[in-house]
């Protein structure tokens, strides 16, 4: 393909971009798109600058935002994680102390997560206020 009809082809394109962006619903959803992708990068730069990956901090966000507590498989379903990658994450967060795992009833493999007072003073480092 040369580069004039790539060129084309960007322009056809564009046009029917601009037709779709005349609709406001889609228009909208585009831009909440891009703002979102936008504060996702946002949140990754911030997460880096104090030394921590953005999931850690979606994980203890997700946990407080649910009364301190939370099933793996509530974290695993709301962060779209496999519950393996998520369990390295865990796994990390409880040996720094951030999160603790509790067994609640009769079936061990269940087990609660838990923010610990460390984890909720390191959020509260990392917030805004």
């Amino acid at each position: 393909m040369s580069k004039t009809n790539t060129k084309a082809d960007i322009n056809i394109l564009a046009d029917e971009i601009n037709k779709l962006g005349s609709d406001s619903n889609f228009n909208l959803v585009l831009q909440l798109s891009i703002a979102g992708l936008l504060l996702d990068k946002l949140l990754d730069v911030e997460s880096r600058k104090i030394g921590h990956s953005k999931k850690r901090y979606q994980i203890l966000y997700f946990i407080i935002l649910h009364g301190g507590t939370v099933k793996a498989t509530s974290l695993s379903k709301e962060l779209f994680n496999s519950k393996q990658a998520l369990t390295k994450i865990i796994d990390g967060l409880e040996k720094e102390g951030l999160v603790a795992r509790n067994s609640k009833n009769k079936d061990r493999r269940v087990k609660d997560i838990v923010i610990t007072k460390k984890g909720i003073e390191e959020i509260k480092k990392a917030l805004p206020l």
